[in-house]
């Protein structure tokens, strides 16, 4: 919250920028942990199935933030499943799901071009946010699910 003095015998005038409220992601983000196992050697990521999900609550308003999502066993469905249950969560505690898609794996056994990433998750009803003219696969595209 900003604070901004008008004079000094007046009191302070508060602006708040958006909501900060973001206790629905922090719920949402307590369920995930009860339905997931802590990742061995990572402690941002938690394992559901045969997946790596790394997810934050945004500070501001009622939104996660997906930072990464990996499998070791791909075109198995463990990374949809693990996102189909994300956004059951994301339902049930009214958050919208964000995330940055960009393709970083080198190994071909991995999906490494952004545009098809964008089509995976646009098949499971994320939507693009950047504006058309914005749009740079190269450097990756902001995505969002709306439960």
């Amino acid at each position: 919250m900003k604070v901004h003095q008008i004079a000094e015998d007046e009191a302070p005038l508060r602006i708040r920028l958006g909501s900060t409220d973001n206790s629905r992601a922090v719920a949402f983000l307590k369920d995930l942990e009860e339905l997931s196992q802590p990742h061995p050697f990572n402690n941002k990521q938690r394992i559901i199935g045969g997946a790596a999900i790394e997810a934050s609550a945004i500070r501001t308003g009622n939104r996660v933030h997906i930072h990464d999502v990996l499998t070791l066993d791909p075109d198995k469905g463990h990374a949809t499943r693990a996102l189909r249950l994300m956004q059951k969560l994301a339902a049930k505690h009214s958050v919208v799901l964000e995330l940055f898609a960009k393709a970083y794996a080198k190994d071909k056994r991995y999906q490494t071009d952004t545009r098809q990433l964008v089509k995976w998750y646009q098949k499971l009803g994320f939507e693009i946010t950047d504006e058309p003219d914005e749009i740079d696969f190269d450097n990756g595209v902001e995505m969002s699910y709306y439960p």
